[in-house]
């Protein structure tokens, strides 16, 4: 018999074939490619450290601040040379993070760059920006899964939502997101949801794992 997590994995390579047939292809060559000692990496990519919160388990503060004294920072010309050659050596993952992605300026830009049929993109959010017709727009992008990150379970001692520090050069901010469950089941297509928090935060009778996944998932399309 086969076991949820079988289940949800030949479920997961049978959307992204529908839907990325270009990165089906590659996954499908993922144990060729290990028993060959190729690497099968998965790109983490923080291409801004700027965010609108102030997570104490977030480990991008200590740098978020630093003066760039002339260094090089990203752009979309460079995400796509570098993706380039990523997908010529068979790699079909892709994660943006941060900082905050969602109040990058060139987001799209970044996300066209990384070329949505040939990744299977994820993108890392603490999810304040991310509401019904966001979420359908990064669907539309190309954007494979939302991993919302939060400081804590209790609203109570979530001091993420304390002092939302927006920079100027980001987008508007809309009214506060309405819980994941209210616009996940209204997208056209699968988008698959996950949560994020810092072990320290989760109540005592659940410390096993960090992370919780799938909690509000959509409904495949017919």
């Amino acid at each position: 018999m086969q076991t949820p997590k079988a289940k949800s994995d030949v479920d997961t390579r049978e959307r992204i074939r529908t839907l990325k047939p270009k990165v089906y292809d590659k996954v499908i060559h993922f144990d060729e490619m290990m028993a060959t000692n190729k690497p099968i990496s998965l790109i983490q990519m923080q291409y801004r450290y700027d965010c609108n919160m102030k997570c104490q388990h977030c480990s991008v503060s200590t740098i978020q601040h630093q003066p760039m004294n002339g260094a090089r920072t990203l752009d979309p010309s460079s995400v796509k040379d570098f993706c380039d050659q990523a997908d010529a050596l068979g790699w079909a993952r892709f994660e943006f993070n941060g900082g905050e992605p969602l109040i990058v300026k060139d987001f799209d830009k970044v996300i066209q760059a990384v070329g949505p049929d040939r990744f299977h993109i994820t993108t890392v959010t603490n999810g304040w920006l991310v509401n019904e017709s966001r979420a359908k727009h990064l669907k539309d992008l190309g954007v494979d899964r939302i991993q919302v990150s939060i400081d804590s379970l209790n609203p109570r001692t979530t001091t993420a939502s304390a002092i939302p520090e927006v920079p100027t050069t980001a987008p508007a901010v809309p009214s506060k997101s309405p819980g994941t469950s209210a616009w996940t089941h209204s997208l056209p297509q699968p988008l698959l949801v996950n949560g994020y928090t810092h072990p320290n935060s989760w109540p005592s009778w659940n410390t096993s794992t960090p992370r919780v996944q799938a909690s509000c998932v959509p409904s495949p399309s017919p």
